[in-house]
C-alpha cells in the first residue's frame, strides 16, 4: 500500500542521511544538525518540517483545491502524532510541550486565518 511505501521511504532516507554523516565525519567535514545520529530529534525534525515547509505548500494548495481539504487536517493530524512521539521519547517539561504544541496550532489555524479576512473584507465592501 502506499503508506507502507511513504513508511519504507522515510527509513531508508533517515538511513542514508545518518551514512552520509558517518562519511561526513570520518573526512572531517561538518555534518548538518539533520543528518547527525547523536543529535537528531527526528519527532522535532518532523514537526518543523511540517511547519516550514509542508504547511505553506499545503495552505497554498488547499486554497486552490478546496476538495483537497482533507490532506490539510491528515497533515495537522500528523504534527500531533510526531508531537506524541516526541512527548514519549524526550520527556520534555511542561514549557517545552506548551511552545510545540502553540507551533502545531499555529501551522493548523494558518489555513483558516486568510479565508477569515477574506469573508471581512467582503463584509465590509457591502
Amino acid at each position: 500500500s502506499l503508506s507502507t511505501f511513504v513508511r519504507r521511504g522515510r527509513c531508508v532516507y533517515w538511513r542514508s542521511s545518518f551514512c552520509r554523516a558517518i562519511w561526513r565525519k570520518k573526512q572531517g567535514i561538518p555534518v548538518g544538525m539533520l543528518n547527525d545520529r547523536v543529535t537528531i530529534n527526528q519527532a522535532q525534525s518532523q514537526i518543523g518540517f511540517i511547519e516550514f515547509l509542508v504547511a505553506p505548500l499545503a495552505c497554498a494548495t488547499v486554497k486552490l483545491l478546496p476538495t483537497l481539504h482533507p490532506l490539510w487536517r491528515n497533515m495537522c493530524t500528523n504534527s500531533e502524532k510526531w508531537r506524541d512521539v516526541w512527548i514519549t521519547q524526550s520527556k520534555p517539561d511542561a514549557e517545552e510541550i506548551a511552545k510545540v504544541e502553540r507551533r502545531i496550532q499555529r501551522v493548523a489555524d494558518s489555513l483558516a486565518r486568510p479565508q477569515a479576512t477574506q469573508s471581512r473584507r467582503s463584509v465590509q465592501t457591502q
